[in-house]
């Protein structure tokens, strides 16, 4: 087998190895608990945009926010990049950090540049326009209870309004034209140096012509809008200038890389993006098929695509096709064959067509040949005339400028998703233009016809692909995802079916030149495209022995029943998971590093701030109306049994008993009424996170119901990529003979390497646990086998709640103190079940331990996971099974780098703490 090539080793990025490093400082603090920094990106930020963040959106704010707590920010973190890869959600990091600057830093006045009209349209739609599907805030901007209004401006008023942030869109050229050229009553530097701002530039890479060596002549005009941003980030002291790119050479050009290495403040790249499922997988289709044959393989592919999502209940799923050819002569001429394709296609040609390629390699392209020939083929010809129809292809051929250029197509192009877009098949010379956010792209076809094979040009086409890879959210089951969801499903026509949703071919041609190169260049973007043909199906049986024995023929798995929560039970801050002591802290107002040596000193102190006064209640009740969260018919909507608004204020359940400490510096005598107001709405804030956050229909229960091992250990399959570019050894899937291990159930191990490193350490431990175990068994728990799941649960025993340590122990010391509950208040309601299951039984008891191995980039996400295993634990918590003799208990992740820490867990639970290494 090839082996997997090393990484190339990674550029020291000073500034983002030092935010790295902020979320590992620790201090003890006046109880003697050592506790860690951790910041949550506020409530603010999470509620008032319209997706999710994910988690690695949330850490690029976070280092963000890092970074501005740093001593000298205004000189050494006033300029920042990041970058990160094409589909990432750049734009979502974008808006959140334009709340955290208005409402954190009091920046109002923001000018957003990029060098293209197209983006600049397409980020109107995005932060301007409500009406806009791709708009990405709320309907309402809602902070501290008041209602923020954006508003697009060519200049900054002098006279600002209260609670908007103003916003200025202008291509690179036009403001460089603004600047530099000076008019009677036009923009000048020193109007803007009155008034503090924030620069965001997108598609960064066009702003570093200074920093290059030699410059083409498009280059030239670059370095005069590099300067008029440095100008223009000079002109006040704390301004800041955010940039954003998918495409930054640091690796191959040295001058970039000592322009931006101090700069970077965030790295997310395309081979992160892909293998964490958030966006298609990319096959590439060879052959050495014409160009007409590739179009109608494209249609065939695009058209089944529609009838796999039509089968399973996917409503509205359109997948569009793109043809790219390298001229605009060629491309009008396959514009012209396409629709005479279309136009002339009948039954015989299209049995004949599929006659001839049905012993294909490609496995795709089997399943959506059989299909067509036991299917209605007049039918069909029919669907695929309608489908693709002239009317439904677009032209967009353009020699110079990017496609989104021409204004006929900006909004068609943009709004290919939306439902009543009819166009199915685009036509192009110019790549997929920068800005171009199309998400229901599954086919490109490269048109051979002049076609070259030159590395420049795989590049362009390497890129292509690269943004044609954004996912597509698709309502399955009742469920949004917004990312791919069928990875894990095993291998059957259907499972492959089911995949192809979440999946882009490129179709190009088997030329060994030209696809030297273009993997080269993939590789050099850290793009995984893995070959429709090149895979191996993987498949394993139970073993025999196992199936002749008790455990199996008569043996229970349990997973926790989910019940319905009675409204009635929402009738305090203790069933939303609040505790009714808080502590809000305000250190914030020193610097991170004045902090930490507090912390260390114990230089810090909690001051009450309110109680039961009267002029308690008077802050408390001027922070209530600040927030529209707690009018009484919002109220109503979480809180069902609440009679009155004076009730949520004055009873014992809710705020009558509410007591908020406020931690600041040790030299502080006292706050300030607004002080003291600041910290009241933190407290509201708290808790209104946490009542919409812990209000939801379903719930988990200590109830473990069984369901048979027989039919959780089955025989199964997994389809697996010979690709190995750029896989890590822990990313790599094989297969491992198990025969010889009678304590694992299968006869193979299909498992990558995390999992295997696993399986090696059960492997060690088996003998030390025969002496106190007759049965061991170690289940490989596929996920397209097990249709039950483990769910977070209350227990009956609850420990004491401290608002500002989450369920490690760990500070959040944050600036608006969004609080994480300990795991045994906060109510998650996803499910899941861990990829491992050990069961070991003696004379009259039965052991099942839950393990789930993660890869440490991996953990922060999935913490949730980790918090449901820790709370399945018989010995402390009352957790109910059929059979009383049976104890569950889940350990820690298994990372790989955590041996000593996960045995050491496994010794606690199933070996009465005795160590399990002691005989190796």
């Amino acid at each position: 087998m090839a082996k997997a090539k090393g990484k190339m080793k990674e550029l020291e990025l000073p500034t983002l190895k030092l935010l790295r490093k902020q979320d590992d400082i620790s201090w003890e603090n006046v109880n003697g608990e050592v506790v860690k920094r951790h910041y949550v990106v506020p409530d603010y930020i999470i509620k008032n945009l319209k997706h999710l963040l994910r988690p690695y959106q949330e850490e690029a704010i976070r280092y963000f926010h890092y970074s501005q707590e740093l001593n000298g920010a205004d000189e050494l973190y006033n300029h920042l990049l990041f970058n990160m890869a094409t589909g990432s959600g750049k734009t979502d990091v974008m808006a959140g950090l334009i709340l955290y600057l208005y409402e954190e830093m009091g920046y109002t006045n923001f000018i957003f540049v990029v060098n293209t009209n197209g983006v600049l349209s397409k980020t109107r739609e995005n932060l301007l326009n409500k009406a806009s599907s791709k708009y990405l805030f709320k309907d309402i901007i809602e902070i501290d209870g008041n209602r923020i209004n954006i508003k697009e401006v060519t200049r900054f008023p002098i006279s600002r309004e209260k609670n908007t942030i103003y916003l200025k869109l202008s291509t690179i050229q036009s403001l460089s034209n603004e600047i530099n050229e000076t008019k009677e009553g036009g923009l000048t530097i020193e109007e803007l140096s009155k008034q503090k701002l924030v620069i965001l530039g997108d598609e960064a890479h066009h702003y570093s012509a200074y920093t290059k060596k030699t410059l083409t002549s498009a280059e030239s005009k670059e370095k005069s809008w590099e300067n008029t941003l440095d100008i223009i980030r000079q002109s006040n002291s704390q301004n800041r200038q955010l940039e954003f790119t998918a495409t930054i050479d640091i690796e191959g050009d040295k001058f970039l890389y000592e322009k931006y290495k101090n700069k970077i403040i965030y790295r997310y790249g395309l081979d992160k993006l892909i293998s964490e499922g958030y966006s298609k997988k990319v096959f590439r289709l060879e052959a050495n098929s014409s160009d007409n044959d590739k179009m109608l393989n494209a249609v065939l592919l695009s058209q089944y695509r529609k009838i796999i999502a039509k089968k399973y209940g996917v409503v509205y799923f359109k997948p569009v096709l793109m043809f790219k050819s390298n001229s605009i002569k060629v491309s009008n001429a396959s514009y012209d064959t396409f629709n005479s394709l279309i136009d002339d296609l009948n039954v015989e040609d299209l049995k004949k067509f599929i006659d001839r390629n049905l012993n294909t390699t490609s496995s795709t392209m089997q399943r959506v040949y059989s299909y067509y020939k036991n299917g209605d083929l007049a039918h069909i010809i029919t669907t695929i005339k309608r489908d693709f129809s002239k009317e439904k292809v677009i032209n967009v051929n353009d020699s110079t400028k990017g496609i989104l250029e021409d204004k006929n197509f900006t909004h068609t192009l943009n709004s290919l998703e939306d439902n009543e877009n009819p166009f199915r098949v685009v036509f192009a010379v110019a790549k997929l233009s920068e800005g171009w956010d199309v998400l229901n792209l599954y086919d490109i076809v490269r048109i051979s016809e002049q076609a070259k094979s030159t590395s420049a040009a795989t590049m362009s086409e390497a890129q292509l692909i690269g943004r044609g890879a954004r996912y597509n959210p698709f309502v399955f089951k009742n469920q949004i995802s917004y990312k791919r969801r069928f990875d894990n499903l095993g291998y059957d026509d259907n499972m492959e079916d089911l995949k192809l949703l979440e999946s882009l071919h490129y179709h190009t041609i088997n030329d060994k030149n030209y696809i030297n190169n273009l993997v080269k260049s993939l590789d050099k973007i850290k793009l995984t495209v893995e070959d429709d043909s090149d895979f191996v199906i993987f498949e394993t049986d139970v073993k025999t022995s196992f199936k002749k024995s008790p455990v199996y023929k008569a043996g229970k798995l349990y997973y926790n029943e989910v019940e319905d929560v009675p409204v009635e039970e929402y009738n305090s801050l203790s069933s939303f998971g609040i505790n009714n002591l808080y502590e809000a802290n305000m250190l914030n107002v020193i610097s991170e590093a004045e902090y930490a040596e507090a912390a260390d000193k114990g230089q810090y102190k909690k001051v009450p701030i309110l109680r039961n006064s009267d002029a308690d209640k008077r802050i408390l009740k001027k922070a209530l109306a600040r927030n529209s969260f707690f009018e009484f018919c919002n109220l109503k909507n979480f809180i069902p049994i609440l009679n009155s608004k004076s009730e949520f204020i004055n009873s014992d359940k809710w705020l009558g008993e509410l007591k908020i400490d406020a931690i600041v510096p040790f030299s502080t005598e006292s706050l300030s009424p607004l002080e003291k107001l600041i910290a009241t709405e933190k407290c509201l804030r708290y808790i209104q996170s946490n009542i919409k956050k812990n209000f939801n229909k379903k719930r988990g229960t200590n109830k473990f119901i069984p369901i048979n091992i027989k039919d959780v250990v089955t025989p199964y399959s997994k389809k697996v990529s010979k690709s190995l570019s750029k896989k890590t050894v822990e990313e790599i899937i094989q297969k491992y003979p198990m025969s010889k291990q009678k304590w694992f159930v299968y006869e193979d191990a299909i498992v990558d390497g995390l999992e295997k490193d696993l399986i090696e350490l059960i492997k060690r431990l088996v003998a030390t646990l025969e002496s106190k175990y007759n049965e061991i068994y170690l289940i490989r728990n596929d996920e397209r086998q097990t249709g039950f799941k483990l769910h977070q649960f209350r227990t009956k025993k609850l420990d004491r709640f401290n608002s500002n340590l989450d369920f490690s122990g760990e500070l959040i010391a944050e600036s608006q103190s969004t609080y994480l509950n300990s795991s045994d208040d906060i109510a998650i309601y996803d499910g899941f079940m861990p990829d491992f299951i050990l069961y070991l039984s003696g004379e009259n008891f039965i052991y099942q331990v839950y393990i789930e191995p993660k890869g440490e980039q991996l953990v922060v996400g999935d913490s949730w996971k980790q918090d449901i295993l820790k709370s399945i634990n018989s010995d402390k918590f009352e957790i109910l099974v059929e059979d009383n003799n049976v104890k569950l208990y889940g350990v820690k992740f298994y990372t790989g780098k955590n041996s000593k820490e996960f045995v050491s867990d496994l010794d606690n639970k199933i070996f009465d703490g005795v160590s399990l290494t002691k005989s190796y």
